[in-house]
């Protein structure tokens, strides 16, 4: 009874980290509307101020990058909502196209407890959780381009110093929650993943728990993806500044110079939790703590 208890707890709070993650990144971006809209005005200000063909060229094609992490976020996002509404209301279709003459078993994916008759209100049951995938999707897809199409704006800029602290006090301290839910859910699916295909016995449970950790992986990549070319483009600049043929020009300009490679000297980066800057180093940490941490929990059960 207790080990059921255990599985029972473990299986809620990963479903409820994942609930959490989406709810906080929306009311994060509500909070914070006004903010966002003035940072896409200085962006749409910033483009309407270039007129030199090579920058704009540039610029194009940071913001060619973004259109094409935002298509693969639907390529991916939407056909894996298809699969889960087929998963949860496949029999009732086929039930309708192909009668026998028993009912099909109606299951979900997802082992979650309603305080009512799940077979009775089945429909309003299924509708539910489809709504609420939906959405997390919905809420992913949108907020998290539009932070990382900021992110590309600032790689494709000169004046990343002008935004870099909105974006850190903004954005980047609501990640560090975040990273301790996707932690915590992470570990808990590698385990509910791990038991499944040990015991062979739930196809559905296989299923969710594996979606979702591929989700959760990419969740953690992108923005220390990002993360990681801020840090590229910052020491990029030193590296231009001093190839320059700063001694042909005039003294004043080469103080200027001098000025943009003092301020270079330290790489431009977000730290997450007060400490970790967050990169494709960080990101390697995250994912071995989460394996620990899953290492831990299948030893106790």
């Amino acid at each position: 009874m207790l080990k059921m208890d255990i599985n029972l707890t473990l299986n809620s709070l990963s479903y409820t980290s994942c609930t959490c993650i989406c709810i906080m990144k929306y009311f994060n971006c509500l909070f914070h509307i006004k903010d966002i809209k003035n940072f896409l005005d200085e962006i749409k200000n910033d483009w309407n101020s270039l007129r030199n063909i090579e920058e704009l060229r540039i610029i194009h094609e940071y913001s060619k990058t973004i259109k094409k992490i935002t298509i693969c976020f639907v390529i991916i996002i939407v056909p894996l909502q298809l699969v889960f509404f087929l998963n949860v209301f496949g029999n009732n279709i086929l039930d309708i196209l192909i009668p026998l003459n028993h009912t099909r078993p109606r299951t979900v994916p997802i082992e979650i407890y309603y305080f009512i008759d799940q077979q009775k209100f089945f429909f309003f049951f299924g509708m539910h959780l489809n709504i609420i995938t939906s959405f997390g999707g919905l809420v992913y897809i949108a907020i998290e381009t539009i932070y990382m199409g900021m992110i590309q704006h600032l790689c494709g800029l000169l004046k990343i110093t002008s935004y870099i602290n909105w974006i850190q006090e903004k954005i980047i301290i609501t990640y560090d929650l975040l990273i301790l839910l996707g932690l915590i859910a992470f570990s808990i699916f590698i385990f509910e993943l791990a038991k499944s295909i040990t015991s062979r016995t739930n196809t559905n449970e296989i299923f969710s728990s594996l979606i979702f950790v591929i989700c959760i992986t990419i969740y953690g990549f992108i923005p220390n993806h990002f993360a990681q070319e801020i840090i590229n483009h910052s020491s990029n600049i030193f590296i231009d500044t001093y190839n320059t043929e700063w001694y042909k020009l005039p003294i004043i300009e080469q103080k200027l110079l001098l000025f943009i490679m003092q301020n270079n000297l330290k790489n431009l980066n977000f730290v997450l939790l007060g400490t970790m800057i967050a990169s494709y180093n960080v990101y390697v940490m995250i994912l071995r703590t989460a394996f620990s941490y899953f290492m831990v929990i299948y030893s106790m059960d």
